[in-house]
């Protein structure tokens, strides 16, 4: 995975929620190190813009409108692979971050998150990618728990039962 000219890793935002995608845009544009290179509403629109960018990052959410977070990913991961995924999920998704995992995910991030956490998700992201010391699907559902303020194991469990 090489860095763009400028030192910067490239990074697509995929994220229906027009306002959500332009708070993401201007958090990962203001933060060095990071060039965001497209964004995109839906998972269709996601593999194109993947594809035409060649982004080392991808935050993806999990509650797309056409297509599942999880499929996505595995097909981002399938194409593009060292790239790094991302996914926002929502309280209550740990059981989709946990499959998102499984298809490559690397990171999970609670959709709303504060500016620093979603900083720090990438960074911590792209750092996994470039060691290749991977998240395992069980760490990612109880980060997705975590930091929708449950406690970890009481997510974990609901995900395993389901």
């Amino acid at each position: 995975m090489s860095r763009s000219v400028l030192g910067e890793f490239g990074v697509v935002i995929v994220e229906p929620n027009a306002a959500e995608r332009a708070r993401l845009l201007r958090v990962l544009q203001r933060a060095p190190g990071f060039d965001v290179r497209g964004a995109a509403a839906t998972g269709t629109e996601a593999i194109e813009v993947a594809a035409s960018c060649q982004p080392h990052l991808v935050l993806l959410r999990l509650d797309l409108p056409d297509l599942a977070g999880y499929a996505v990913t595995s097909l981002l991961v399938a194409r593009h692979p060292g790239l790094a995924i991302v996914v926002l999920a929502r309280e209550g998704e740990e059981a989709a971050a946990r499959l998102a995992g499984r298809m490559g995910a690397v990171g999970c991030l609670t959709a709303g998150s504060r500016e620093e956490a979603i900083i720090e998700a990438a960074r911590s992201a792209l750092g996994t990618v470039l060691t290749g010391h991977r998240a395992t699907p069980r760490q990612l559902a109880a980060e997705a728990a975590r930091k929708a303020q449950d406690p970890p194991e009481a997510a974990v469990g609901a995900a395993e039962e389901r």
